[in-house]
């Protein structure tokens, strides 16, 4: 995947860009720039994603139990002429709508990437669910994502499953992909563990890791817990 941000907006703010330092800026920003976005962008501000469904023969009036499409009296299946008309009219409107939203969601997702710093991009290219979010426009799980991604990435929970997925990788296909993924996880990897880039990182950190993966639950769930939800910003650094 490639993750590339096209020309930014001018009024698009260098320091609003999404890293691991900067969430809380980049959110309040994002946030007001997708205001202008009535369905799409209202979603991701509400938190429920827009997914409109579509017109079935079985749909009933909102908020009633009366069915809208009535069916011929001697076949369950097929609508009478006078509901027919109206289902395939409340199909073509959908159609349409659908593809008005389409559009709104690829300008959606197309805002988000540009709020993406390099630091960000680099992060998220090595997370399936973002990959996948990213391939199929799916602008509210690509903001849910990012958020968390580096919400996140400081905190214990997401430090631990880095360096487990780091140990987890195996050669499945050629030695350059190997190489490929290696390298992806990396730069996430060092990220987190290495943001100024010196080489180094502390053997405490990864034997903590190795000592909570190792803990039963069943005696220390409340500190996996503890750990788990606090953020630890600066912890691994």
């Amino acid at each position: 995947m490639s993750i590339e941000s096209h020309e930014q907006p001018t009024s698009y703010l260098s320091t609003k860009l999404l890293s691991i330092h900067n969430v809380n800026n980049w959110e309040l920003y994002i946030l007001e720039k997708l205001s202008i976005y009535p369905d799409v962008g209202q979603a991701i501000r509400r938190g429920v994603p827009f997914d409109p469904a579509r017109p079935t023969t079985n749909d009933l009036f909102p908020g009633t139990a009366q069915r809208m499409y009535s069916f011929l009296p001697t076949d369950l299946t097929t609508l009478d002429p006078p509901s027919l008309l109206d289902f395939r009219s409340a199909i073509k409107t959908f159609d349409k709508l659908e593809r008005l939203r389409r559009d709104e969601e690829a300008k959606v997702c197309h805002l988000l990437i540009s709020s993406f710093s390099e630091e960000a991009k680099m992060l998220l290219r090595s997370v399936p669910a973002f990959v996948t979010a990213f391939n199929d426009n799916d602008s509210f799980a690509m903001y849910r994502i990012a958020k968390e991604s580096h919400t996140c990435a400081s905190s214990f929970a997401v430090a631990q499953s880095t360096f487990h997925q780091l140990l987890s990788i195996k050669k499945t296909g050629t030695f350059a992909a190997l190489t490929d993924t290696l390298l992806n996880h990396r730069r996430t990897f060092a990220a987190i563990f290495d943001p100024t880039a010196t080489g180094n990182m502390r053997l405490d950190d990864i034997f903590t890791m190795v000592l909570v993966n190792a803990l039963p639950d069943s005696e220390f769930q409340f500190m996996k817990d503890k750990l788990y939800s606090e953020d630890l910003k600066g912890t691994f650094h």
